[in-house]
């Protein structure tokens, strides 16, 4: 007589749960696809006729990001300076970054959180020492 498992699958866990992660962002990010640019999109994102050489030279901007604004520019231009296109991109760009922070070797991983524990701790330390000498 075999017994029947009620534990899920094991790709449960590894497709069903990031791509229903995903579903929710897209639904509650839509909206902002239809919103304006606010803040410092503008600085990056205008309609500029001058758009390659201020993407390319240093100027007396408080930036200087040559690849990001020659492709902010690029896409502007091809899509008619609407905003939608360019939140999708910066949405599908930070999905991509998290895709890639996944696919990093579970090592890599710990390492990575045992450097942030570590400053952690020296961060308390110093603050206990400061602590102490008042």
């Amino acid at each position: 007589m075999s017994r029947l498992s009620l534990a899920p699958p094991p790709w449960v866990g590894t497709v069903l749960l990031p791509l229903t992660c995903l579903a929710l962002v897209l639904a509650l990010y839509r909206p902002a696809l239809d919103l304006y640019f606010v803040g410092d999109d503008i600085a990056f994102v205008h309609p500029n006729p001058d758009w390659l050489r201020t993407a390319l030279l240093p100027g007396g901007e408080w930036h200087y990001y040559p690849l990001t604004q020659a492709g902010f520019a690029l896409l502007g231009m091809a899509t008619d300076w609407q905003p939608w296109p360019l939140h999708l991109l910066n949405l599908l760009l930070h999905i991509q970054c998290y895709g890639f922070r996944n696919m990093l070797p579970q090592k890599t991983k710990k390492k990575m959180g045992k450097r942030n524990r570590t400053k952690k701790r020296r961060r308390r330390r110093r603050r206990r020492r400061r602590k102490s000498i008042l």
